[in-house]
């Protein structure tokens, strides 16, 4: 699953980290002061968001040597390799790596960009803002900073996942205000890029109720077999994964609402029975969707 990926590879960088850069192994910030400690290090199969605010630092992504110039957002997927370089002595620059588990409870519902912008940032991560995109986007990553380095903060954790998820408000609202700034018309897709966007879409579609990878592959025109090697090759995951994840993002939303039952539920996603969605529940989250439930009332009850 892409959640042990990423949950592995943040936790081989907060090693070295000082506490007030990492929440509970599962996310990592370096604020413009500590940027100095990226140097040298490459990133592969990870999420992360890099802010250049001012200034200029050199990377290589996906092999190829670029100077980022200021007002300048990098939102890598987990298929892109970043080494940093070297920074300019007046860089100033942000960059957030979370874990999956992290994303996925600041976010729950929350989709920023669609499928075109996630397709985009995939093939060309890197993005030119205009300079008042960049202030607001900062303004989001000192929030998030403040959060970070609170460690005797009882809520930190709460008030970074509040925080990101305002960070990834702005960027969605960016992109429905001006969707052209965003996308990249000259970036090249082959047809197994496009074979694997097919696929994302029908998922998003068609999740709730087909879990097979049969039922893509169908829709797309090509064997099981094929499919499977294409998106793993693409995305970094089986389709197989990447189902399992998009229905637990909704599983998640109904355990947090009152108004489902887990029968009810576990009808809405399509499991044969309850027996069935409980186990899928419990072998992704760890908990039964009635503990998980109860958890979330418990935090929600917290003075």
């Amino acid at each position: 699953m892409l959640a042990s990926v990423y949950n592995m590879l943040v936790g081989n960088i907060v090693s070295g980290l000082p506490p007030r850069n990492v929440i509970d192994g599962n996310a990592a910030l370096l604020s413009p002061s500590d940027m100095h400690l990226l140097r040298g290090k490459t990133f592969s199969r990870c999420r992360m968001f890099l802010l250049v605010c001012r200034g200029t630092m050199d990377v290589t992504i996906d092999g190829k040597h670029l100077t980022l110039l200021p007002d300048t957002l990098v939102d890598m997927f987990e298929k892109t390799e970043l080494t940093f370089e070297s920074f300019g002595e007046d860089c100033e620059a942000y960059c957030f790596l979370p874990t999956y588990s992290f994303v996925r409870e600041a976010l729950k519902t929350f989709r920023a960009g669609n499928d075109r912008y996630l397709w985009n940032r995939m093939v060309s991560p890197v993005v030119k803002l205009s300079a008042q995109n960049r202030k607001i986007l900062e303004k989001q990553m000192e929030l998030l900073t403040e959060s970070f380095f609170s460690v005797g903060h009882h809520y930190r954790t709460e008030l970074a996942q509040i925080y990101f998820k305002g960070f990834q408000m702005e960027l969605g609202n960016m992109l429905l205000d001006n969707e052209a700034a965003f996308l990249q018309t000259d970036a090249s897709f082959d047809h197994y890029d496009m074979l694997a966007m097919k696929f994302m879409n029908l998922m998003w579609e068609y999740a709730l109720k087909e879990h097979k990878t049969l039922f893509y592959a169908e829709k797309i025109g090509v064997c099981s077999t094929h499919l499977i090697r294409i998106v793993k090759e693409k995305l970094g995951s089986t389709p197989h994964e990447l189902l399992a994840e998009e229905i637990l993002h909704h599983a998640v939303a109904m355990l947090e609402c009152d108004n489902f039952s887990v029968q009810q539920i576990s009808d809405q996603l399509h499991f044969a029975d309850q027996s069935t969605f409980c186990k899928f529940f419990k072998k992704h989250k760890g908990v039964s969707p009635k503990q998980y439930r109860e958890q979330q009332l418990f935090q929600k009850a917290q003075p």
